[in-house]
C-alpha cells in the first residue's frame, strides 16, 4: 500500500515556538484505522473531524501536539494545517490524531 509523504511539523500548545519536524508517510480517514490514503477525501469530508495517521515512532511531546502543518515541496498540493481535537493514540507503527482543519 502506498501512502502520501510530506514534511510534517508538530507544534505543542504550551510552547508553540518548539516544533518537531519529520518527513513521514501519512493518511487521512473518517474512521480510525480505515487507511484512506487520499488528502482529497479528507478535504471533502472534514465535517467535524477526521483521523490523521502518521507512520512514525512516538517522539517527545507528541501527546501535547496542538497544530500539525503539512508541506509538499515536490508536489502541486498547497501546504495546509490541521488541529488535533481529542485523544491522540498510538496503534502499532502509526500515531493517530483526530483532527479538524
Amino acid at each position: 500500500m502506498e501512502f502520501k509523504t510530506a514534511q510534517i511539523s508538530f507544534r505543542p500548545a504550551e510552547q508553540p515556538t518548539i516544533t518537531r519536524e519529520i518527513r513521514a508517510s501519512f493518511t487521512f480517514s473518517q474512521h480510525r484505522g480505515a487507511l484512506d490514503k487520499s488528502t482529497d477525501t479528507y478535504q471533502k469530508s472534514n465535517q467535524g473531524f477526521s483521523w490523521l495517521g502518521v507512520k512514525t515512532e512516538p517522539f517527545e511531546g507528541w501527546l501535547d501536539t496542538s497544530l500539525i502543518e503539512f508541506c509538499f515541496p515536490d508536489e502541486a498540493h498547497g501546504d495546509f494545517v490541521v488541529y488535533p481535537v481529542d485523544s491522540i493514540t498510538q496503534d502499532g507503527e502509526w500515531l493517530w490524531f483526530p483532527v479538524r482543519s
